[in-house]
């Protein structure tokens, strides 16, 4: 976030916890717990959340990609390196080179 103030950072970060909090409570209407608790399960449990969305769209785009293949259906899908897909690692000559 270049070009972001540190006070900008907070309250954007704060805006970001609202958010996780009062979704949490749109699922949870009658939820109470400490901030120890709402740290450990709400924000927890919600950031879970966010980062199995944007892991499906992650795999999703590499099994479009033609990287990964998909077994399966629905919640029973399995993701795996497609059959004769060769690994290329990006890194391996910046690697080599230092």
């Amino acid at each position: 976030m270049s070009g972001v103030s540190p006070i900008q950072r907070a309250l954007l970060a704060e805006e970001a916890l609202r958010a996780v909090v009062l979704s949490y409570l749109a699922e949870h209407a009658d939820a109470m717990d400490t901030i120890e608790g709402i740290a450990e399960w709400w924000i927890a449990r919600q950031q879970i959340r966010v980062d199995v969305e944007r892991l499906a769209y992650v795999l999703e785009r590499l099994a479009g990609e033609g990287v990964l293949e998909i077994v399966g259906d629905g919640s029973q899908r399995l993701y795996r390196l497609r059959d004769g897909y060769a690994w290329v690692d990006e890194n391996a000559d910046e690697e080599l080179a230092s």
